[in-house]
């Protein structure tokens, strides 16, 4: 995830409204223009684009987009407000489509197709195997054996997985607008706090420190990958 735009240099106030299925080609290019070395664009702007509809049809994903006074895509924010249920529902939709398209661009670039197996294949296995065991009637659990005391409500926790702005505008405040327009959300869906990770460099850590959030330590992804943990807290919770 990454984010230079300020509200500083804007001659124009960004609009920002959900992502549209007919928009996600564009939204792809976006993404494989800002985020190119992250591990899911080097599948290529195809994968993105079916990525980015999956994330739009999910019930419980949060995908919005920034447009310019003229209706055009400048800039786009994959998150959710509950991502055990969207990642649930995006592996129920679109999990096999997803894996077919990775594995097919995969083939014919050997490098990548190694950082599938050794990085990705392992966990996507798992997390395929839990959706299918949950789904048999054994794997059911019974409501019955669970206890009569109500469950106390969670401290819920919401994420922005994807914050992207064309490179053309960049600083024109469709970032800034991306993010508060999440926040406001979230507020309003009573989660407790927002969590997202962004490359190390300093203009993404000057970005979302002047908007407030706050740093974790540094953390090398499996494939890698560098990035900062960063978290918002929109209400006191345990």
């Amino acid at each position: 995830m990454t984010e230079t735009s300020g509200a500083g240099n804007a001659r124009y106030q960004p609009q920002v409204g959900p992502l549209e299925v007919s928009e996600c080609e564009k939204s792809a290019l976006i993404h494989h223009a800002t985020l190119g070395v992250e591990f899911l664009a080097r599948f290529g702007p195809g994968f993105l684009a079916a990525y980015h509809r999956a994330w739009v049809r999910s019930p419980s994903g949060l995908a919005l987009a920034a447009r310019d006074p003229q209706g055009r895509l400048i800039g786009v924010m994959l998150g959710s407000l509950d991502p055990a249920s969207h990642y649930k529902a995006m592996l129920a939709q679109s999990g096999p489509t997803l894996a077919a398209r990775m594995v097919v661009s995969a083939a014919a670039r050997p490098r990548l197709a190694y950082e599938l197996a050794v990085t990705r294949s392992g966990r996507y296995s798992r997390a395929l195997w839990r959706h299918l065991k949950a789904r048999l009637p054994l794997g059911r659990r019974n409501p019955a054996a669970a206890g009569s005391q109500p469950a106390q409500a969670p401290f819920r926790i919401g994420e922005i997985t994807h914050l992207m702005v064309d490179p053309a505008v960049q600083r024109s405040g469709a970032g800034r607008a991306l993010v508060e327009r999440t926040v406001e959300l979230a507020r309003s869906a009573g989660v407790g706090k927002l969590v997202l990770v962004t490359p190390p460099d300093m203009a993404a850590r000057r970005f979302y420190d002047a908007l407030g959030w706050t740093a974790g330590d540094e953390l090398t992804s499996r494939s890698g990958e560098r990035f900062v943990p960063y978290s918002l807290l929109l209400s006191e919770g345990s």
